[in-house]
């Protein structure tokens, strides 16, 4: 076996995931006040903040508003902080170096190795190309200065140590982006095969797309998106990490705001089941704190309940208890999940239409012992897995506003346990009845 590449001042550091512990993060989190638009924020650099964040069930921050080159303190701060609480925390510092020597490479990283919640760093965030989007609403300059070819130098050396990660998130692919799906998959690949990452990691917020874009196709943008990380984190051997939105309307700055609050529990829910279903090995929040320019009404007034886990208000919004309880069923089943390979999904009634087409979807609607799945109309989306030899089932109910029925039919009697929030028992028999609650989920293992 090949001697392992190692950055000497991080040896003792902890990768996420690689405890048994599904990472689940948070984009954007505790800041000192600032202001922006005549809005002055709150100071989130206190230990109550963090507590908060815990509480939720964050066991990762992958983002703050700050650079260590330039502010040092203001990271030591909170890797304490999240040391005392048992989040990782991925470090942004620009004076990192593809040409530093490995001494000076070492004793860079040292400088905040030390901490136990030190996680990795924090390399960029939805990084372009020339060819992909094509059009990013008011964006266009500030990706032109973020290309993925920017980036490659230093991800590669930072990926390069066994003992190191560098987070890099990629953008997703909207309806309105004018750029082709052969365009956004050549995108995923160049990041794949020059970044050297060690997860796939993006966002899609579908229901901003649903809501604020009123597109009646945003669903399957949002499967066809999800397709091409899937086609290449399988390829490239990457585990997928995907974000779930915590809010809204995340630049509406002074507008009146009257949308509807999204997603709600049971949006929120989905998007992590469907995301599970996927196979993927880590759940990413966005935002932790409310954004500055989302939550200023007309009047001047700010609304604490548009978006961010934590509000304008300091205080736990609608989406820290939706975040909550996704994550508690994330924590039921994380330790099988993540031992678990996806070999394909079954979709069902809506989803089925959803998600026509997409190579992952078994056409014949059986896997394995499983001969068939019955539905209501808005249909079941089932994540197929291989378990260490054992066939390991995530079946997701697609409607998120209604409890559904769904069925599954085996080709024989089998032993198999289900595992849920609130169920973890065993049952034998040919036929799985499972009453599912909007946006909710089932873990079944056969025996």
């Amino acid at each position: 076996m090949a001697d392992k590449k190692i950055i000497k001042s991080c040896e003792n550091i902890k990768l996420p995931g690689s405890d048994g512990v599904m990472p689940i993060a948070g984009f954007y989190g505790p800041h000192r006040p600032f202001i922006r638009e005549g809005y002055t924020t709150l100071d989130y650099m206190d230990e109550k903040y963090f507590k908060m964040i815990k509480d939720c069930g964050i066991n990762l921050v992958s983002y703050i508003e700050y650079d260590y080159a330039n502010n040092p303190r203001i990271f030591h701060e909170f890797l304490s902080f999240a040391e005392k609480y048992d989040l990782g925390f991925f470090v942004t510092d620009s004076k990192l170096s593809v040409d530093m020597t490995e001494e000076e490479f070492s004793d860079r990283i040292a400088e905040y190795a030390s901490y136990k919640s030190f996680a990795g760093m924090h390399v960029t965030d939805e990084p372009s190309t020339d060819y992909f989007p094509n059009k990013l609403e008011g964006f266009d300059q500030a990706l032109y200065r973020r290309f993925v070819s920017n980036y490659a130098p230093i991800s590669t050396r930072i990926n390069s140590y066994d003992n190191m990660v560098g987070y890099t998130n990629l953008l997703p692919r909207y309806h309105w982006m004018e750029s082709k799906i052969d365009d956004y998959e050549r995108y995923v690949r160049e990041y794949c095969e020059t970044c050297g990452p060690k997860f796939l990691s993006y966002d899609h917020y579908v229901f901003s797309a649903y809501y604020e874009g009123e597109n009646p196709e945003a669903f399957k943008y949002f499967f066809e998106n999800f397709s091409v990380i899937y086609k290449c984190a399988k390829e490239y051997k990457l585990p997928i990490w995907a974000f779930v939105q915590s809010g809204g309307q995340w630049d509406a700055f002074k507008k009146d705001l009257k949308c509807r609050y999204y997603p709600d529990a049971a949006e929120t829910l989905w998007t992590v089941n469907v995301s599970l279903a996927y196979g993927c090995k880590g759940i990413q929040y966005f935002p932790i704190i409310a954004m500055p320019l989302g939550v200023i009404r007309a009047d001047g007034t700010y609304d604490n309940d548009r978006h961010g886990l934590i509000g304008p208000d300091g205080l736990p919004s609608r989406y820290w208890a939706y975040a909550k309880s996704a994550n508690e069923q994330i924590r039921i089943v994380d330790e099988i999940l993540l031992q678990c390979e996806s070999e394909g999904l079954i979709s069902t009634g809506k989803a089925a239409k959803d998600t026509e087409g997409l190579p992952e979807f078994f056409k014949s609607g059986s896997f394995r012992q499983l001969k068939s799945v019955k539905s209501g109309e808005m249909g079941a989306i089932i994540g197929c897995f291989d378990f260490n030899g054992k066939t390991a089932l995530y079946v997701v109910n697609n409607d998120a506003i209604e409890r559904q029925e769904i069925t599954l039919e085996f080709d024989d009697e089998y032993t198999y346990s289900l595992l849920a929030v609130g169920t973890d028992k065993t049952k034998t028999a040919k036929i799985c009845d499972l009453s599912l609650p909007a946006g909710g989920a089932m873990l079944i293992v056969i025996d």
